[in-house]
């Protein structure tokens, strides 16, 4: 708080008297704090010759060396914030898909600076009266206000803005933080900063959890889990308080309840890592996702044994992140009047609302509510003199609270939004790094609590089932999958079916498709490449897997297939016997032939001739010459045919011609000459 203190001395840059300063910063801050808080700080900055007091003028002025520093700081402070603005514009165009003016980052910024504002507030009013405004979803006003195409990219873009490791993006948020928190607490009496110093030097808080709560503290909540992690490492750095953990039994069956079904609506099936991926990138959300998200580490998970983990152990699992269980008789208020006329008000108004809570679902928040409500201690004043708090995500819960407050002056709150215990703890929790991190993690919360639509991942969920009982089913590809569980066509018709046999038809009919499209790229790709041998074999066994799961689903599916198998084997089996006719015709029987012709009419035109004479010996060498060509062509031609490698006809030929006709030639040469040597020579 003195550095705010120094900061207005810093812009003022004159001396100023303590009630001056006081007043500048109530018009500024808007507030009404005690001059005393003023004063008091003035004098231990006085005393520190941080701040040069005039007795005689009654007048404060910074010393030149902290006017120098905070001159540094407010130049720093300023390239920090251009800095972020830098990042969030960047990050918005680039998630929009279009730029960004800066009239976006102002109207951001200024949504932020209001629900830090909120945060301050919250906390005094808590400490004062008990009262709080409910933080929730401080983003929707600017959301809203922006063009509709822009608002999913603008919601990506805050994520990544708040997670965001660079040092001035949490630098910037805690500068506010630490302005509200200043403007706040100068609002508070010196009596009453006295009974809160009391009041925090010994306490014992418990702190009775709601279901969604206990699901963002078991990293089961995508919408809470870091929130819940800081409030839970927060809590164990308080030192000066007993702060515990509980869940009542009824909250501890909802919890199994919940896991059951949840376990029941992806059924005893073991999830693939890449169906499990392709999951990941649609709508499910909360306890669904973090199984996807364990199957697609895993390489396929089954949800049995996932969810019997936490069913069947829920109490060691509890146990182990320091959550007890109240064993507090709870089943007479099924019988109190009070919990009646509650449960049919509530049962009237949900029956109204679209997606409105079961019976179970209220039953076990009333219980909740009455049971933290009725071992309170009667007169408390401050929610500090309380020792049991109730901690929920649940807006309809923390509605019905405030109902129930109105209805009765003065009273104070019985279930906290995490946030709300964030500001109370912090007067336990000295300033640190732990107690910064949970409300900016707080802050970040409405970031994923937002457009959740349980019949839409139900439709999800379906098609998923329905696609674990493919066989190879990752072999249609990450793209193939995602686009077959975004098919909006398709989950509409699964919205107007309620037979299961039409729904795995209407699936089994888009995988078919996807799969035809995917065949269709493949021969697409076959014919404008020179694949290898290798990458065809592989893409042929993979086109032949996924033929094998279509056969299985669909009747007409697999008699196409046969058909076309029996036709390629019937065309394969057309073809080598044509290429067969074909040798034996042009490089066989056609040579053979035209040889006899002539080797016939040689014999008739020189019969009765010696054998030794030139037109013999000519003759007979033309035919062997013709035979020597004959054998020769049908050498190439089957080296070229591997039809004809396969032909044990082809082979023999060309085992005769190797062993036989090659040496022949010379060898009758050699014989024809050494048979000359014995005929008669002419005179």
């Amino acid at each position: 708080m003195t550095q705010i203190i120094e900061v207005f001395l810093w812009k003022y840059d004159l001396p100023i008297t303590s009630s001056d300063l006081h007043a500048l910063i109530c018009q500024e801050l808007g507030v009404d704090a005690p001059a005393i808080n003023t004063t008091k700080l003035l004098s231990a900055l006085s005393a520190s010759r941080d701040v040069i007091y005039d007795k005689r003028k009654l007048t404060y002025i910074l010393c030149d060396e902290r006017r120098r520093a905070l001159s540094e700081l407010s130049k720093h402070a300023e390239g920090e914030h251009r800095q972020a603005q830098e990042l969030f514009i960047t990050a918005a165009g680039l998630h929009c898909g279009q730029p960004i003016d800066e009239n976006v980052w102002l109207g951001f910024y200024a949504e932020l600076k209001e629900a830090i504002h909120k945060v301050g507030a919250n906390t005094y009013n808590l400490l004062v009266n008990g009262e709080f405004e409910r933080e929730g979803d401080w983003l929707t006003n600017f959301i809203l206000g922006q063009p509709r195409e822009l608002r999913d990219g603008l919601r990506i873009a805050i994520a990544k803005f708040f997670s965001s490791k660079e040092g001035f993006v949490k630098s910037i948020i805690l500068r506010l933080l630490s302005a509200h928190f200043f403007a706040e607490a100068t609002q508070l009496k010196p009596e009453t900063l006295a009974v809160l110093e009391a009041k925090r030097k010994s306490k014992d808080i418990k702190l009775v959890l709601d279901t969604n709560f206990v699901f963002a503290i078991l990293g089961l909540d995508d919408s809470a889990n870091d929130a819940a992690a800081s409030l839970v490492e927060l809590i164990r750095k308080v030192k000066s308080v007993d702060i515990r953990l509980y869940v009542l039994p009824t909250t501890l069956e909802e919890i199994k309840a919940a896991l059951s079904i949840q376990m029941n609506r992806l059924e005893s099936r073991v999830y693939s890592q890449g169906l499990s991926r392709a999951a990941l990138d649609t709508n499910i959300s909360g306890i669904a996702r973090k199984f996807f998200e364990k199957s697609n580490q895993a390489g396929g998970l089954s949800p049995t044994v996932y969810f019997n983990a936490y069913i069947e152990g829920l109490r060691f699992v509890l146990k182990d992140k320091g959550i007890d269980i109240l064993e507090w008789p709870l089943d007479f208020y099924y019988r109190d009047q009070r919990f009646i006329d509650d449960l049919n008000d509530l049962l009237e108004t949900e029956g109204e609302r679209e997606g409105g809570k079961s019976y179970e679902m209220l039953n076990h928040d009333l219980v909740l509510w009455y049971a933290i409500k009725d071992h309170r201690s009667s007169g408390a004043e401050s929610l500090l003199e309380e020792s049991f708090w109730g901690v929920t995500l649940d807006s309809r819960l923390l509605s019905f609270d405030l109902k129930k407050r109105k209805s009765v002056r003065n009273s104070l709150p019985v279930v906290l939004y995490p946030t709300n215990l964030i500001q109370l703890l912090q007067f336990w929790v000295p300033r640190s790094e732990f107690l910064d991190n949970s409300v900016l993690d707080s802050l970040k919360m409405p970031l994923f609590v937002h457009g959740f639509d349980k019949e839409d991942e139900a439709v999800t969920i379906s098609i998923v089932n329905a696609l674990t009982t493919y066989d190879n089913i990752d072999g249609l590809g990450h793209e193939a999958l995602t686009s077959i569980l975004a098919d909006q066509a398709l989950r509409v018709s699964i919205i107007s079916s309620d037979k299961r046999i039409e729904i795995t038809e209407k699936i089994e009919l888009e995988v078919i498709n996807e799969a035809a499209k995917i065949r269709m790229n493949s021969e697409a790709l076959v014919n404008s490449l020179e694949i290898s041998n290798n990458q065809s074999f592989q893409l042929a066994e993979q086109m032949l897997g996924l033929k094998a799961t279509l056969t299985e689903k669909s009747v007409e599916v697999d008699a196409t297939l046969v058909r076309a198998r029996a036709a390629e084997a019937l065309l394969e089996v057309k073809d080598a016997k044509d290429e067969k006719n074909s040798f034996l015709m042009f490089f066989v029987w056609l040579p053979l032939l035209l040889i006899g012709i002539v080797s016939a009419l040689l014999v008739y035109n020189l019969w009765g001739q010696s054998f030794s004479s030139p037109a013999v010996i000519i003759s007979l060498g033309f035919v062997a010459l013709a035979i020597f060509l004959q054998v020769q062509l049908s050498a190439w031609k089957m080296a070229r045919s591997e039809r004809l490698k396969r032909w044990w006809l082809a082979d023999l030929m060309q085992h005769t011609y190797t062993k036989f006709c090659v040496p022949l030639i010379p060898g009758a040469l050699w014989l024809f000459d050494y048979a000359k040597g014995f005929l008669p020579k002419s005179e």
